[in-house]
């Protein structure tokens, strides 16, 4: 089953280097190539297509089957856009997994955020804190705003309570 991930938390807190790591991982365990959606136009590796427009990015998605679909900067490219909800709902039927990158659970739709099955949550304001914590009937995710640079909280869905952890630079 491929899990959609998401990765949530303050700016410069690890978000895009574990998105990194997790792409990385993926190639090097299931020789997925990641499609990179990122208007930072970052270094994401060999294998991964990393691109600014979205229109093309989700051509490829809708094309293509069994890659690794990061969307970096949810609060710029998404931005509780409900026409981004096929992202989450539907990309799976491609033999994709998805990544999503952000500040704030917001800037999805409560039906996005019902597709998130991995939630790895750095530190955030409590009212993100508490969204998520809703959300996946966790209260340990509340321990967000206390989190140090590079810690975040990794939930899976109908899995063991969140696990802190903590990003090896």
């Amino acid at each position: 089953m491929n899990k959609a991930i998401g990765i949530f938390g303050m700016g410069q807190s690890g978000k895009t280097t574990l998105a990194k790591e997790f792409s990385r991982q993926t190639w090097l365990t299931k020789r997925m190539r990641s499609l990179v959606l990122d208007i930072n136009r970052e270094t994401w590796g060999e294998h991964a297509m990393i691109l600014t427009d979205d229109a093309e990015f989700e051509r490829i998605v809708w094309n293509s089957r069994n890659l690794f679909v990061v969307v970096d900067e949810a609060s710029t490219v998404i931005a509780a856009d409900k026409d981004k909800t096929p992202l989450f709902t539907r990309i799976r039927h491609q033999a994709h997994s998805l990544c999503v990158v952000g500040h704030h659970g917001s800037n999805l739709t409560p039906q996005m955020r019902e597709q998130i099955f991995v939630l790895c949550l750095f530190r955030v304001g409590q009212k993100s804190a508490e969204l998520w914590a809703e959300h996946f009937a966790q209260d340990a995710l509340l321990a967000a705003p206390s989190l140090g640079q590079y810690e975040f909280l990794r939930y899976e869905l109908y899995g063991a309570p969140p696990q802190r952890m903590k990003l090896k630079l």
